[in-house]
């Protein structure tokens, strides 16, 4: 990976500059992509025995007894709502400043 995608001093100060505030500041390593590229040669890039290690994995992390692993955050908020029971009639709150899939989940 470059310098320039790991080096902050390439991002635009909040002070001065254009005013851009980035949106995150993602650190991506060799082994990141590698593990990226593994899963894609694969037989199976979205489910099977690598989607199951990391589930795994994580349910350990956070001290889970399971986890479920989804393709975004929309889908994981629309799960949240379904293990949860919402529907028709609930209310749900959600912040003023977020992604229209907030509410749409």
């Amino acid at each position: 990976m470059s310098n320039t995608a790991r080096d902050s001093s390439a991002l635009p100060s909040r002070e001065g500059g254009n005013g851009f505030l980035p949106y995150g500041r993602q650190l991506i390593e060799d082994d990141d992509i590698a593990a990226v590229a593994e899963a894609l040669r694969g037989d199976y890039p979205t489910t099977g025995p690598l989607t199951e290690r990391f589930e795994r994995m994580l349910a350990r992390t956070v001290g889970a007894r399971e986890t479920v692993a989804c393709s975004n955050g929309t889908s994981a908020l629309y799960m949240a709502t379904r293990a949860l029971g919402l529907g028709a009639g609930h209310t749900v709150i959600v912040p003023a400043i977020t992604f229209v899939a907030t509410a749409k989940a």
